[in-house]
């Protein structure tokens, strides 16, 4: 079937949906929706950044990601894919979570608690990166230095909050190692903020050193090889010996913001000067996005998950 012209695909995947006991109108728009790619998917001869492309420029709202998704679920009955194979479908079937489309929800303090690390947990994950070598990045551009890029990201985008966009910006006139700051100059809707680094310093002195930069910190393209980060986490994340799940590199913003509310009000410190202070560090322009972290936080100390020995002293 991967050798089937995308009629031929379509006209399967609509059957196989009447089969599943969907409506006659949800199978025929869903063929409809797919007949858009230019070939059926084929994860034994397509790579994932082909894959990935095609279905990103067909996501545009809700119903066309409901589509997708239906059609691996398709791709993963219908084919005999190998472990690694399915692995990579699942992936793509999270990407596809993750695609901008119309009405989005709001952050929830359920998903912020999903996807959050403690110290521990984030020095853990930063020790099993180094694990990684350049043959993971072979399909991209220099991987020697994006292998190495990926190595320090953990830790700086725990340390900084920053969006991963923000972090694939900053260049080396945005350091400031004596005062262990980090100047964020294009956050969301161009706003600038000044963040703070400690274990980083040191990662990204290195770094510079050995790749002899002078300018942009990273190379990896935010547009094109976003994924590639992605998967490498998703990957780590899901290492037998950690089971943290599908980490992303907005998990390491998300928990930041959680850890420093949660060690600020174990002080003592009113909500409302520690809201006012994440929302800042965060660049957040909606204050109901800051209280989540609030909440989150709330809930950790009241039930005890939080380890207060990890604070922020990253033993990496």
């Amino acid at each position: 079937m991967g050798n089937s012209n995308i009629d031929n695909e379509a006209q399967a995947f609509e059957d196989w949906c009447l089969d599943k006991g969907l409506s006659d109108t949800s199978a025929r728009n869903y063929a409809l929706w797919l007949k858009q790619l230019p070939e059926p998917l084929d994860f034994h001869t397509q790579d994932l950044e082909h894959i990935l492309a095609m279905i990103k420029a067909q996501v545009t709202f809700p119903a066309i990601r409901s589509a997708y998704k239906k059609y691996l679920q398709f791709k993963r009955d219908t084919e005999n894919y190998s472990i690694d194979q399915l692995k990579d479908l699942d992936f793509v079937r999270n990407e596809i979570d993750q695609i901008d489309v119309a009405s989005e929800s709001r952050l929830t303090k359920t998903e912020v608690m999903k996807k959050y690390l403690d110290t521990d947990e984030v020095a853990e994950f930063h020790r099993k990166t180094q694990d990684i070598s350049p043959p993971r990045f072979k399909t991209l551009d220099d991987p020697q230095r994006k292998c190495a890029e990926f190595k320090l990201l953990p830790v700086f985008l725990f340390e900084t909050a920053a969006r991963i966009a923000e972090a694939l910006r900053v260049t080396t006139t945005d350091l400031d190692f004596e005062d262990g700051q980090v100047t964020i100059r294009e956050g969301k809707r161009g706003k600038r903020r000044t963040v703070d680094i400690d274990k980083s310093v040191t990662l990204l002195q290195d770094h510079i050193t050995r790749f002899d930069i002078d300018g942009e910190l990273f190379l990896f393209d935010r547009e094109q090889e976003y994924w590639k980060l992605r998967y490498e986490m998703i990957r780590i994340g899901n290492n037998a010996a950690l089971k943290f799940g599908d980490v992303t590199p907005h998990w390491f913003r998300h928990s930041y913001a959680t850890n420093w509310c949660v060690k600020e009000l174990q002080k003592g410190r009113g909500i409302a000067e520690v809201k006012e202070e994440i929302r800042d560090y965060l660049g957040h322009d909606d204050t109901s996005t800051t209280e989540v972290y609030i909440h989150a936080a709330e809930e950790l100390t009241r039930d005890n998950i939080y380890r207060e020995h990890g604070g922020f002293q990253l033993s990496i």
